[in-house]
């Protein structure tokens, strides 16, 4: 058993994210977590989804549409995974570009990627 040692915590830590393919096959990205406290990680989901799916001060809604509203849950999926991954393993850059185009390809990976990390972040476990 490790043992542990209180206000040392690891700065990432890995995981492997499985995923189901819509085709039935299986998915698997290895990534680098970002380490959060569950208070951290409480302030960086406030961040993201301050009051969901709702305008900012004097900003105009506009039509409620199914684009505007994939568009905009693509949008904080990205912000989600780029503040949660250090790293992962696939070819492309992490970056902003790339996790809009795994969002719209791979739905299932972002829930994957985000199940998995807040399961490893408030509740120190990985995903069964």
């Amino acid at each position: 058993m490790a043992k542990i040692r209180l206000g040392s915590p690891p700065k990432s830590f890995p995981r492997t994210i499985q995923f189901d393919l819509v085709d039935g096959g299986r998915g698997e990205i290895e990534v680098q977590f970002r380490y959060r406290t569950r208070e951290e990680y409480a302030r960086f989901m406030d961040s993201i989804y301050p009051t969901l799916y709702a305008p900012a001060d004097g900003e105009t809604q506009g039509p409620a549409t199914m684009e505007r509203f994939a568009s905009e849950g693509v949008r904080r999926d990205a912000d989600h995974v780029l503040g949660a991954l250090v790293s992962w393993d696939l070819e492309d850059e992490l970056n902003r570009e790339n996790v809009i185009l795994l969002a719209n390809t791979f739905p299932a990976a972002i829930l994957a990627i985000t199940e998995d990390y807040r399961l490893a972040v408030t509740e120190g476990r990985a995903k069964n």
